[in-house]
């Protein structure tokens, strides 16, 4: 049975930090359905490249261009000792910016498990204070369900129509339970989400 209040978003970078890496990815085939293949749905029909890594510290989560989700090995090895179900990853390399440097030990995951569209239906309210408007507080709808008539069981998915990385919460507790705290992966559970 599936519970929308173990369910976690996952983010992976941190727009917000310069010292964060992001990267590009390196496109050479026009009419490529990066979502498609994103979902585990067809394979690339190239090499994948990444250029332009920017960013100073060791991430475990890289934002890219087309919301890839690049994770370290830390990341994949955890996945792998947990028997964690619904991916597969591609080991890829990326560029510095700047000296055109390999760095190594990045994959880029492939989500092969589904669950049922986010449901706004129940979201809740909530009053935020915002400094200067005219009410002195905007109103914002929190929290997502999801049908549960088309999960099928993985531990990592996108839900339908959605490209939003969620996973269980044996995947949440296995990878904060890590001896050394990830870096730029954010978990928040989908019944706590602004509804945009």
């Amino acid at each position: 049975m599936f519970n929308s209040k173990s369910t976690y978003g996952v983010s992976l970078g941190d727009l917000d930090n310069k010292s964060s890496l992001h990267t590009y990815i390196d496109w050479k085939v026009k009419d490529f359905d990066s979502r498609a293949f994103l979902r585990g749905e067809i394979n690339p029909p190239f090499e994948l490249r990444f250029k332009d890594l920017i960013g100073r510290r060791v991430s475990d989560g890289v934002s890219c261009s087309l919301s890839l989700p690049i994770v370290s090995e830390r990341v994949i090895q955890c996945l792998r000792d947990i028997e964690a179900t619904g991916w597969k990853s591609i080991p890829i390399t990326l560029r510095r910016k700047r000296t055109k440097k390999p760095v190594e030990g990045y994959h880029c995951l492939i989500i092969t498990g589904r669950c049922g569209a986010l449901d706004k239906r129940f979201a809740v309210e909530k009053k935020i204070p915002v400094e200067g408007h005219r009410d002195g507080f905007v109103v914002l709808e929190y929290g997502y369900r999801i049908e549960d008539e088309y999960f099928d069981g993985s531990d990592l998915f996108f839900p339908e129509g959605n490209s939003g990385l969620l996973c269980n919460e044996r995947v949440y507790k296995a990878l904060t339970a890590l001896d050394e705290p990830l870096i730029d992966i954010f978990f928040e559970k989908v019944t706590e989400m602004l509804i945009v």
